[in-house]
């Protein structure tokens, strides 16, 4: 993973997004989702990078085929960097597939990042980083 290293908090988030949610574009299109947490990449939400603050929150666990594309991936298939446009239309926006992580995160994770950060939901998630733009 490139830019800065996850807060423990943001690690919390990472891990309890790829456990529970797995591939989240396999989880919306309702394939088999099962690969190992190892074998999906976290992608980040192209407009907070990976280096701004809370810039993890807003990541979500992708698989290979679904993120970066594959030789045997079936025609069609939605896939993050070859066509957004298609990608998008398909299962959503960056921030769409966030939400939808979040809104799935197990209580112990949501409240790791509550206790931790104040932020108990991706709404206060985006107020916070909206604060954090303004100033």
């Amino acid at each position: 993973m490139n830019g800065r290293k996850p807060t423990k908090a943001e690690q919390a988030y990472i891990n309890g997004a790829t456990i529970s949610v797995g591939c989240v574009v396999c989880n919306i299109l309702g394939y088999e989702n099962d690969a190992p947490p190892e074998y999906l990449a976290f992608h980040h939400n192209t407009d907070k990078g990976s280096i701004e603050p809370l810039c993890h929150f807003f990541g979500v666990p992708i698989c290979g085929v679904h993120h970066q594309g594959h030789e045997n991936a079936p025609k069609g298939e939605p896939i993050r960097h070859k066509n957004y446009a298609h990608f998008k239309n398909k299962v959503g926006s960056d921030i769409d597939l966030a939400r939808f992580v979040w809104e799935r995160l197990p209580l112990d994770t949501q409240d790791l990042i509550g206790q931790s950060q104040n932020i108990w939901s991706f709404d206060e998630l985006i107020e916070r980083d909206e604060q954090n733009r303004n100033h």
